[in-house]
């Protein structure tokens, strides 16, 4: 692993009706799909030079 400094990123998800049990919580598969599209905003927004650097 690379001593890189971790890149900061916020990424607010509205909970969508689909996304819940019958009790109420966010089903395991969907905390998934909500990393999934912080990554595709981040890589829209960031610094993309800083996202996929090469090793000297």
């Amino acid at each position: 692993m690379t001593d890189q400094p971790a890149i900061p990123h916020t990424f607010w998800c509205m909970t969508r009706w689909g996304d819940l049990d019958a009790l109420g919580h966010v089903n395991n598969v969907k905390l998934i799909q909500y990393i999934q599209e912080a990554i595709f905003d981040l890589i829209k927004v960031g610094e993309h030079e800083d996202l996929f650097r090469r090793a000297a």
